[in-house]
């Protein structure tokens, strides 16, 4: 893998053929300042899925004339999911794309979501964004939750996604953003199909690039001592079979080997997963890909940008471009 000597990827050179990784590289205006087209759902038809919702709020008003609607997606064991969708402004859309948000986030994660719903909506899309169970505004006990349970709680979010917009012939894609990309990882292992998927700023192997961050004497034995934690730097709190979850779960070198086309982006200034995890991931793909029989891939390095793609100015407009790109 060529460097620069900043450190940062050469842009690479491949063939045309499309079925070969591509490598792109993101304009150094992002310095770093501040630190398938259907789903399987288990034998049960999509149609379903689309009465475990509730419909509760409706906004008019929206960025760049589109609608937002608030809704509350039931899972398979009761739990409210509090979702938005953005939508056209016509009821008409080509897709949808799930937006899946990190370890302790929520939806709108700090504004990147929203940017980026935006965007897709722009050209077309239909962007569905939810809340984590015990997290934000959805119910359920976050500490005793497992990334199975939000494994699960994504693919229901998607077949709810499919029931609605997903007509004959319309896509849908996820993005996953930092610990989501395990959480969409670990579904495409299982049954669910998606026509492409974006990782931004990816921890598919939290085992590796997380769990030491939480493996800490000191926060095991308050652990111990009160059932419950506090995640350092936040209010929302910590259990023991979430905590496990993130030690006990590696997709492997292979992360990033999908059956379905992939972008992955990440920032060189990202000091919550480094960089170098994303891309010891993406020469394993390469060195293993056979062209006609693996999927698109694209991988574009932040120059600079931090683990959420700050600064905000000079990343989000471009992040937005590559993703809503990679969707159309």
């Amino acid at each position: 893998m060529a460097r620069t000597s900043q450190g940062g990827l050469q842009k690479r050179v491949s063939p045309d053929d499309k079925h070969r990784a591509r490598v792109g590289r993101a304009t150094r205006d992002c310095e770093h300042r501040d630190g398938s087209d259907g789903i399987h759902t288990d034998g049960k038809s999509v149609a379903q899925y689309a009465y475990h919702t509730t419909h509760a709020q409706r906004s008019q008003a929206a960025p760049h004339g589109q609608r937002v609607e608030r809704h509350a997606i039931i899972t398979a064991d009761g739990t409210e999911l509090a979702a938005e969708v953005h939508a056209p402004p016509s009821r008409d859309t080509r897709g949808a794309v799930v937006f899946v948000h990190g370890f302790c986030g929520d939806k709108g994660e700090n504004g990147l979501f929203h940017a980026l719903a935006t965007r897709c909506v722009d050209t077309g899309f239909a962007a569905v964004l939810y809340d984590w169970r015990g997290l934000a505004d959805s119910k359920g006990d976050f500490p005793s939750s497992t990334l199975h349970d939000h494994t699960s709680d994504f693919e229901q979010v998607a077949q709810w996604t499919k029931a609605r917009f997903g007509a004959k012939g319309k896509s849908l894609h996820a993005v996953g953003f930092s610990l989501g990309a395990a959480v969409i990882g670990l579904a495409l292992r299982q049954r669910l199909k998606l026509t492409s998927v974006a990782y931004l700023s990816p921890a598919a192997r939290p085992a590796q690039s997380m769990w030491p961050r939480y493996s800490s004497e000191q926060l095991w034995s308050e652990l111990a001592i009160h059932g419950v934690v506090k995640k350092p730097g936040s209010s929302v709190l910590l259990g023991r079979a979430i905590l496990e979850s993130l030690r006990d779960t590696d997709l492997g070198p292979q992360a990033f080997d999908l059956k379905v086309p992939l972008l992955v982006c990440h920032g060189t200034g990202d000091v919550r997963i480094d960089c170098s995890h994303t891309r010891e991931l993406v020469d394993t793909r390469e060195l293993g890909a056979r062209p006609k029989s693996h999927p698109d891939f694209r991988y574009i390095e932040f120059d600079g940008a931090s683990h959420s793609f700050r600064p905000a100015e000079t990343c989000w407009d471009k992040l937005g471009d590559e993703v809503a790109a990679w969707f159309a």
